[in-house]
């Protein structure tokens, strides 16, 4: 059966072509987690520099809102976690993407 929503469509379409994992639920919006996998990195490279890309953007806008500590300057920056990122207060002012997104990063830097 196929939803209303088209970016459930396509979603669920990545997922069946083995491109896209379902990786987790978020605890706190309940929404599913996805990742992409290897067949998707060897077979879309695109799609895995387009993932990057928004990365890096989200770190970005966590460094320059004070999330995120980062030395710019170096070629290959060391990110350090900012007390506002474990302040769940100032957490609750993002929107859910970025919440979604400060998690992830978090979780990669092993910080819960």
């Amino acid at each position: 059966m196929q939803s209303n929503d088209p970016s459930e469509d396509m979603i669920d379409h990545l997922i069946l072509e083995g491109l896209v994992e379902v990786a987790g639920i978020d605890a706190t919006t309940g929404e599913m987690l996805y990742s992409f996998t290897d067949k998707a990195k060897e077979e879309i490279p695109s799609m895995q520099k387009h993932a990057e890309a928004m990365f890096d953007s989200m770190i970005m806008f966590f460094w320059e809102h004070g999330f995120l500590s980062m030395n710019v300057d170096h070629p290959n920056p060391v990110i350090g976690v900012l007390p506002k990122a474990l302040d769940e207060e100032e957490v609750s002012k993002l929107s859910v993407d970025h919440r979604v997104a400060l998690k992830i990063i978090l979780d990669a830097l092993r910080i819960q």
